[in-house]
Order: structure tokens, then sequence, then C-alpha cells
């Protein structure tokens, strides 16, 4: 699809909010179900334990571990399933993942690798709308597999449903826009 710069623009925002905001909280959700169910606890009483956040400190990147204090931190919780759930990713912790690796570790791998990718965008229309629909692409399918059950169904349809809406709106913008061009020149 051709997009004029204003519509690149105003697209590459949505796409940024929707993956700043809602996904980023679905993954968080999602992330916790995946401690209770593997660790047998949940995130918040694992780090009421003193010994629990000394370990957590040892393996956060510098600088995040302020955000052991947030049971919903991306951070924090991608720690504790390093340190207690026993699913790690087929080529380890902090290494690329395969698409054709879909264990809950490399799950887990690629939703970290997402939330690392969101936190240095600072500005927007920095990405491309095919790489935030990349993104989009490995995450949709990762928070599913990831929520085998179907906890949060109705949250994924949600994000999908606003994904879609995004992309169909701005696929009309650019037909109409196209199609007004056209109508315009035949006139002259």
């Amino acid at each position: 699809m051709i997009l004029t710069d204003e519509l690149e623009r105003k697209l590459c925002v949505e796409l940024c909010d929707l993956l700043l905001d809602e996904s980023c909280d679905l993954s968080q959700e999602v992330l916790s179900l995946v401690i209770t169910r593997t660790v047998g606890r949940t995130p918040e009483e694992l780090l009421a334990d003193e010994t629990v956040k000394n370990k957590l400190k040892t393996i956060l990147p510098d600088g995040s571990q302020h955000c052991i204090t947030y049971h919903t931190s991306i951070y924090a919780l991608y720690g504790l399933i390093q340190l207690y759930s026993g699913k790690e990713p087929k080529f380890g912790w902090g290494n690329p993942v395969k698409g054709s690796d879909t264990g809950i570790g490399d799950d887990v791998e690629r939703l970290y690798r997402i939330f690392r990718i969101r936190e240095e965008i600072s500005n927007p229309v920095s990405i491309s709308v095919d790489n935030y629909t990349r993104l989009f692409d490995i995450l949709l399918p990762t928070l599913t597999r990831l929520d085998s059950d179907g906890a949060f169904k109705d949250r994924h349809k949600v994000l999908a449903d606003k994904l879609k809406a995004i992309s169909n709106s701005t696929w009309m913008q650019s037909v109409y826009k196209r199609f007004t061009a056209l109508l315009n020149s035949n006139r002259e």
C-alpha cells in the first residue's frame, strides 16, 4: 500500500500507541499468568520474599532494579520466569528465538524482546508501518500461545480488532485519497 507522509505518520502514531498501551498491559497480565501456572505462586507472592528480590536483582539489567517493587513490571516478570519457571528458551535467555521455536520460554523471550524494542521508541515515526506490523505479527500469536487456556481471550480479540481497525481505516483513507486525486485529474 502506498501511503502519504501524513497518513504514514498518523498510522505510526496509532500503532505505537497500541503497542505502548494495550499490548504492554496484556503482555504483563499474560506473563503473570505464566508465572502462576509454572511456579504455582503469583508474582506478588514471589516478590514478597526478600530472597527472591535479591536473586532477581542479580539478573535484571542495569538501571531496572527499581522495577522489583512493581509486580507487573515486564523486567520483574521476565526475571521471575527465568529464575523459577523451569521453562528456558531453546537457545537460552537473552538469545534470539527462531520462528519455529514456540515453547513457553521462547515465547516469553519474544515478548521481552518486543518490550525492549518498544522501550527504544522515542518517536513513533522512527519505525515504519511495516516494522510495526511485523511486531504485531509476532506479538499476537505469542500472547495467544502463552494464554493457552484462553483466560484473556476477549482481550486478545479486542487488541486484534483495534489493530485491524487502524489498518482498515488507513487503507480506506489511502484509497479515498487516490480516488479523489484520480477524479480531480480527470476534471482538468
